[in-house]
């Protein structure tokens, strides 16, 4: 797939060996160059977020991805996440295989001071230990909501795979019957591999 040859621009060219930003600008102004220097990205970074007084994060006012919240910012035509470019600007390059992962666990924080690194199976265990899966939603047996725990449901199904019915089980365990199909059928209680392996101990 070809790629603009615009210096470090990754886009798929569209004409004249130019993306279609870039292509647009020069047939505009008759140069792919914008017409003032950009700010720095330090510059730019610390003019989008603001600092909570009571948890000192910094709290990304700029873009940031749809669903879980974290903070974006274009760095050389490439989208970075926010807070990975906090890390870089106050602490240096990111080892490749590590994440930047929140102590607060507040995704929209870009503040360094609250970041660490981890691998994926780190953060995943932080996340557990927490009570949460990205810094936001509550898993398993710490929503108040549940009546069963991961130890039941590891009971529940094993039950059900020796030949125990839905209905004996949902009697025994006080709950419905449409809970555990759902869990014997795990449309609930789903576990990420780092997360199953943490509570069967194998990690």
């Amino acid at each position: 797939m070809r790629t603009c040859t615009v210096e470090e621009c990754e886009r798929i060219h569209v004409a004249k060996k130019l993306c279609s930003i870039h292509y647009m600008r020069f047939k505009r102004n008759g140069t792919f160059k914008t017409e003032h220097p950009q700010e720095s990205l330090n510059v730019r970074f610390h003019k989008q977020y603001i600092i909570e007084s009571e948890t000192d994060c910094w709290i990304w006012t700029g873009s940031s991805t749809k669903h879980q919240g974290y903070g974006v910012i274009k760095d050389k035509c490439k989208t970075k996440l926010a807070h990975r470019v906090s890390w870089e600007l106050h602490n240096g390059p990111i080892p490749d295989g590590l994440n930047a992962c929140h102590h607060c666990d507040t995704p929209a924080c870009v503040n360094s001071d609250h970041l660490f690194l981890g691998t994926q199976k780190d953060n995943m265990h932080d996340a557990v230990k927490k009570g949460r899966v990205n810094g936001k939603h509550l898993i398993g047996e710490n929503n108040n909501n549940v009546k069963i725990t991961w130890e039941k449901v590891k009971e529940i199904r094993g039950s059900n795979k020796k030949g125990m019915s839905e209905r004996k089980l949902a009697k025994e365990h006080g709950v419905d019957r449409k809970t555990i199909h759902e869990v014997c059928t795990h449309q609930t209680w789903k576990l990420v591999p780092a997360i199953r392996a943490y509570f069967e101990g194998r990690v």
